[in-house]
């Protein structure tokens, strides 16, 4: 610190010590009540500033709360209303899949009914063309 600051910096306290001395012999010099009667009124006025704060945190808290309470209720239905569309929407699908599924089981049980009989007829064609082979021998 330089050695200028330093006496600025001391004459800035001295002019503040001298300014709060001053100001509190005014005060007292002029004070219309006994300083009981003064710590009384402050805490009264004390006492009254803090009760309107209580009252002003307790409202708020209570106006948030609902706030909260409500953007929290109507999230939960908004996603109860998507779940329940994305649900319909899955049974939707599945009964598509399963109809589509029943449709093609149908069009495969044919195919298979009709592959197997002409298998059993190219059997029984082949076992008598091998009976009528073996007959003629």
């Amino acid at each position: 610190m330089s050695t200028q600051n330093s006496g600025s910096f001391t004459k800035f306290m001295v002019a503040l010590l001298a300014g709060l001395g001053v100001g509190t012999l005014l005060g007292l010099l002029f004070a219309p009540r006994s300083g009981q009667e003064t710590r009384a009124i402050l805490k009264s006025k004390m006492d009254d500033e803090v009760g309107r704060t209580v009252d002003t945190v307790k409202t708020r808290y209570n106006d948030t709360r609902t706030l909260v309470t409500d953007k929290v209720s109507t999230s939960v239905e908004a996603l109860k209303n998507r779940a329940g569309t994305v649900k319909e929407r899955a049974e939707h699908s599945l009964d598509s899949v399963r109809d589509a599924l029943k449709s093609k089981a149908g069009v495969i049980a044919s195919a298979l009914k009709e592959s197997s009989s002409e298998l059993e007829k190219a059997g029984r064609d082949a076992f008598e063309g091998m009976s009528a082979n073996g007959s003629s021998n």
